[in-house]
C-alpha cells in the first residue's frame, strides 16, 4: 500500500489530511453542531443522554470505583472529545466517534445495574 501511494504522489494521505482539516472547504462555524446533530440521530437521543449521564458518573466516582468503570470511561470519553475538539476544525463524518460508544455504552449498562 505504500508503494502504489509513493507511486501515486500520496492520494490517500491527501484525502485523510484534506478530511483533519486541510482543506478549507470543509471548515464551518455549525461544525461542532452538526456533529451533536449526527450523534443524536445515529445513537438517538435517549442512549446518547445515557451514555453521557453515565461518562458524568464514573468521573464523579473516579476514585471510588472499581477499575473497569475508570477504564470504559478512559475508553470513550477522551475520543469522544477528541472529535468534539476536533469539529472546531473542521466538519466531522458521522461514523467517527464510533469507536467512543463501545465504551461509553458499556459504561452505561454498568451505570445502570
Amino acid at each position: 500500500m505504500l508503494w502504489w501511494n509513493f507511486q501515486e504522489h500520496w492520494p490517500s494521505f491527501q484525502h485523510v489530511f484534506s478530511l483533519a482539516g486541510g482543506d478549507p472547504s470543509r471548515r464551518s462555524w455549525g461544525a461542532p453542531f452538526e456533529l451533536l446533530g449526527s450523534q443524536l440521530g445515529l445513537v438517538t437521543p435517549i442512549l446518547f443522554g445515557l451514555q453521557l449521564a453515565a461518562r458524568v458518573w464514573a468521573w464523579r466516582r473516579r476514585r471510588d470505583s472499581g477499575t473497569g468503570e475508570w477504564l470504559l470511561f478512559c475508553a470513550s470519553a477522551p475520543v469522544a472529545a477528541f472529535f468534539l475538539v476536533l469539529s472546531l476544525r473542521t466538519r466531522i463524518e458521522g461514523n467517527w466517534p464510533a469507536p467512543a460508544y463501545v465504551g461509553g455504552l458499556l459504561l452505561t449498562g454498568a451505570w445502570l445495574a
